[in-house]
């Protein structure tokens, strides 16, 4: 009875070894199929690009048609005590956003090996007590 029970666990566990290998084949062909959608559709230029100056960072965040984030890049900064008045830096949020979107750029091209050239449209946000900087 013994014997018997092995050699059905035996086969138990090699059909179990199969289903596993095909589902796992399955999800890698889903994975390599999101991330070739998401590669194209970086390509294309159709991407929307979001920028927050957050009060401890300035983020920035790649979506997609579904407005799911496909990347993301940050830059932490501080607020400073200027003649008695909480304030940001100008330059520092310059330098900020620059650095952010690096990284955001990288995040890009190490995810779906396509390098960011061109953007949809660009979404800016501040925090409510604070400022967006813009050129004249």
């Amino acid at each position: 009875m013994a014997r018997g029970k092995g050699k059905f666990l035996e086969k138990v566990g090699l059909a179990l070894k199969i289903c596993y290998n095909r589902l796992e084949n399955f999800w890698q062909m889903r994975r390599e199929r999101f991330h070739m959608g998401n590669k194209a559709f970086i390509e294309s230029g159709k991407a929307v690009l979001g920028l927050e100056l957050g009060s401890t960072r300035i983020k920035a965040v790649l979506i997609d048609e579904a407005h799911n984030p496909i990347a993301t890049g940050a830059y932490e900064w501080e607020n400073q005590l200027v003649n008695g008045i909480w304030t940001y830096d100008l330059e520092e949020a310059w330098k900020g956003i620059r650095a952010c979107y690096w990284e955001l750029k990288k995040d890009v091209f190490n995810k779906y090996g396509a390098p960011l050239k061109k953007v949809k449209s660009i979404g800016i946000s501040g925090m409510m007590h604070g400022y967006v900087p813009f050129n004249d």
